[in-house]
């Protein structure tokens, strides 16, 4: 059996192969945050994050999370409510 890698660790994998772009975590609904599928936008800077959360309309009420693993400093937004899943997933099915 595998182990699921956290947010962090996944987030840390991901830069150190040199992929250094935002991302979203769980377009296709795995991720999941207290059974229910989450979308976590994630970027490397400040400005990055607020043009995601501009791209799929996300609202005020989801705050920019600072993170800060292993001297890597990332922010990131959890989106649970479900519609906006939704239409997250449904725009990366497109």
């Amino acid at each position: 059996m595998t182990m699921a890698l956290t947010e962090q660790e996944w987030v840390y994998e991901y830069f150190h192969s040199g992929k250094r772009s935002p991302v979203i975590l769980g377009t296709r609904g795995t991720w999941v945050i207290q059974d229910q599928r989450v979308v976590i936008l994630i970027a490397f800077s400040l400005t990055d994050i607020h043009v995601l959360k501009d791209i799929y309309n996300v609202s005020k009420n989801h705050p920019i999370r600072e993170v800060k693993y292993k001297g890597l400093h990332y922010f990131a937004v959890n989106i649970v409510n479900k519609t906006t899943v939704e239409l997250i997933i449904d725009a990366w099915s497109e």
